[in-house]
């Protein structure tokens, strides 16, 4: 199922709109004009429209300005939230800068498009800045807004008024939602657009026969534009993520939750642990006994707890630690016999492998999520995920070992995180620590604070 696309808007729109409300395109050939120049004209105003088009998230200099900005308080995440809730407040308005940029060059031309226009005009038309959101989805209503009037009130003094507008389309390719606000925001209090509210009234009968020819089929523009979805980035590995929205209610048509995409490629679970026999001494004498000319079992139990020592104190990925699994030989020995396999070193990996996987697949299916209620053994091991976007790719996870005292706080051990892993992947990672630290049950805390929903 893919998204229903909406077309752009563009300057014949605004036209239509401006007609039915009384007003006037200024002139119908700007090649002819010297100077700069408003586009409508009211009889108390003019007004100049911007639409903007640009995905500011797409250049690569703000990506590299917002990376330096979002890690300076997160050092060590391999996936950074672009949330300005996240930052203090001087770093919030260095944010918003750094967003502004394709609104600025918008409103420092039209300031002068307006001032030229009214000089010419004479009298005072109020002057009125019509920007509109056409494009920018990194940025909602509010921060749109918000921005549009710092850049005004920084910038320039030729603007009396700005009206914010946008379209806003948000799906998950069954639901869809659109909305387009259209808001008055005064900057010379002194000077009323009386006209607003009409103006306000044709766009919103414009937007309603938009949606109903978009959804007709007779929306003939092209529909270049899909929904809102995640942005994202990458920066020397890190990848920057501005989440898609929250829907904001359960969905009508899929049964459990709005699906992910998943752009990992993983569809079975990757290798989650170097797995290495874990011998007693007396399993050790049996296997040197069963197979006297292995070298892999060394010549004495000495050398080969100093082996593997030496294999564990190698350099792992944290998604893929050292896990040593005790096996017997009597198993091993019904083992090849089921499997038709020489008594060798490759055997016995393979055997442990064995093990370690049915190990591992029982604390998978046997996980919990964790509350006061599900807690069923004093110790256990926790994996906690931060579902992220639309992309499980982007999810992070940590895994901790934590032993329940009593009524006091648990005892909590981190063993690795900030790991880029998503909620199956992640309980694999936690079953294999488990194994590796002797621990038989496996829960789990899923964080939805920046999920899809």
């Amino acid at each position: 199922m893919d998204y229903m696309r909406i077309g752009r808007l563009n300057e014949g729109d605004f036209d239509d709109i401006i007609e039915h409300t009384g007003g006037s395109r200024l002139v119908t050939d700007d090649a002819r004009e010297k100077g700069p120049n408003a586009d409508y004209v009211f009889k108390e105003a003019i007004i100049e429209l911007k639409l903007v088009e640009e995905e500011g998230l797409e250049k690569a200099d703000r990506q590299l300005r917002l990376a330096d900005l979002f890690c300076e308080q997160q050092p060590d995440r391999p996936t950074i939230v672009l949330d300005p809730g996240q930052l203090d407040e001087e770093r919030r308005r260095h944010y918003y800068n750094i967003m502004a940029g394709p609104l600025k060059g918008h409103v420092k031309k039209a300031a002068k498009q307006l001032d030229g226009t009214a000089e010419r005009l004479g009298g005072q038309p109020v002057r009125v800045l019509l920007l509109v959101n056409n494009g920018y989805s990194a940025l909602n209503q509010d921060e749109f807004a918000q921005i549009a009037l710092k850049c005004v009130r920084n910038d320039t003094t030729k603007v009396d008024a700005v009206v914010v507008a946008g379209t806003y389309y948000y799906s998950d390719k069954f639901d869809m939602f659109t909305f387009f606000p259209f808001e008055l925001h005064p900057v010379n209090v002194d000077r009323s657009f009386t006209s607003f509210d009409d103006l306000r009234n044709a766009w919103n009968s414009f937007a309603s026969r938009l949606m109903t020819d978009l959804i007709l089929g007779s929306d003939e523009r092209a529909r270049e534009r899909l929904p809102v979805v995640d942005l994202s980035f990458e920066v020397d590995g890190i990848r920057f993520v501005k989440p898609t929205p929250k829907m904001g209610h359960e969905s009508s048509f899929w049964e459990k939750a709005r699906p992910r995409e998943n752009s990992t490629g993983i569809a079975t679970c990757p290798p989650v642990a170097v797995t290495f026999p874990k011998l007693t001494r007396a399993e050790w004498q049996r296997l040197r006994a069963a197979m006297p000319e292995e070298r892999f079992c060394r010549d004495t139990f000495e050398e080969w707890l100093l082996f593997a020592k030496e294999e564990e104190q190698a350099d792992y990925d944290p998604r893929r630690p050292f896990v040593p699994v005790e096996v017997a030989c009597t198993e091993f020995d019904a083992w090849c016999n089921r499997e038709q396999r020489h008594r060798t070193g490759r055997a016995l990996c393979e055997f442990t492998a064995t093990v370690f996987t049915e190990r591992a697949r029982a604390l998978v299916k046997d996980a919990r999520e964790r509350s006061a209620r599900s807690i069923v053994s004093p110790t256990y091991m926790l994996v906690r995920v931060e579902e992220i976007g639309q992309d499980s790719a982007n999810d992070v996870c940590s895994v901790m070992l934590v032993r329940e005292v009593g009524a006091d706080d648990p005892i909590v051990t981190g063993i690795v995180s900030n790991l880029r892993a998503f909620f199956e992947y992640a309980l694999a990672i936690a079953a294999a620590y488990a194994i590796k630290r002797g621990v038989g049950t496996v829960m789990y805390v899923r964080d939805r604070t920046y999920a899809w929903e």
